[in-house]
Parts: structure tokens; sequence; C-alpha cells
């Protein structure tokens, strides 16, 4: 018989095509894994400046205060608000909303409640999807500030 004549694969060939295989398997996986970050990340900074535009809608009545929320009670007429006056009708996005373990909406001091033009939220987060949004955010009718920066972290 012909060596020629035989049909079929050798082993080695095989061998490197499921290596082949292997090799695009993981770029894919690496790059849906860095694809899933930037969606939860982009989630997380939607949810904050929709905080940002509650706390502009609360405080465009400069006698109303800002509420406290710890991120997981039920939503009622008053908890999970974030405006004092219950006609303002924006409630604090959720722990799942902002794909985190723990958001905790509070203050400094009761002074940074008032809609006087000092209010001014903090927000914690932690055990985020996206680790690199982790931390402490003070939010006000007009910007983000993470620690002294302007905005998010990088990564977030």
């Amino acid at each position: 018989m012909n060596r020629n004549s035989k049909k079929g694969f050798t082993l080695i060939e095989l061998l490197i095509v499921v290596a082949i295989i292997g090799i695009l398997s993981s770029v894919i996986l690496v790059s849906l894994n860095s694809a899933r970050n930037k969606s939860n990340g982009s989630a997380f900074k939607s949810s904050m400046s929709s905080i940002k535009g509650a706390i502009a809608l609360c405080c465009a009545t400069p006698t109303n205060t800002l509420r406290a929320y710890n991120g997981t009670s039920a939503y009622s007429t008053t908890v999970g608000k974030v405006c004092s006056d219950v006609a303002v009708g924006s409630y604090y996005p959720k722990n799942i909303d902002m794909k985190a373990n723990s958001v905790v909406y509070g203050f400094a001091n009761n002074i940074n409640r008032r809609c006087n033009g000092t209010a001014r939220l903090r927000v914690t987060v932690a055990g985020s999807k996206n680790p690199y949004c982790d931390g402490t955010y003070y939010v006000t009718s007009s910007d983000i500030k993470f620690g002294t920066i302007t905005g998010f972290p990088a990564g977030c």
C-alpha cells in the first residue's frame, strides 16, 4: 500500500489544532472579562450620575434636605428617597443597581444635608463588580468627587 494513499490526520496535526483552539479561546475569555468590567463600570457611573441629578432636583427648592439610606432597606414613601420633600420622587439606587455588595448613602455632618448650596452626599461603595469603583465618593448637584479627583478613578 502506498503511503500517500492513506487518509486522515496525524497525531501531531491534531495536537496542533487543539493547541491553536486553546490559545484562541483563552484570548477570547480575557476580552470578555475586560468587556464585563467596562460594562459594570458604565452601569456604576450611570447610577452615580442619576444620584447627582436627583440631588439637583431635590435642591431646586433650598428648604429641602437630603436623606440618608443604607442601600438595602425596602422602599416606602420615605425610606430610600433622596429628598425630604415626598413630592420629589427620586430614590437612591440599591446595591444591586450599583453592581456592589454594599452601598451606604450618608453625610459627614448635618450641614451637608441642607439644600442651601452646601448639600454634599457621601456614597461609600464596597465589593463592586469592578473593584476600581470601590471607595468613598462625594456627590453634589454639580459634580462627583473621588477623594481629590473630580469624576471617577482610573479603571472604573
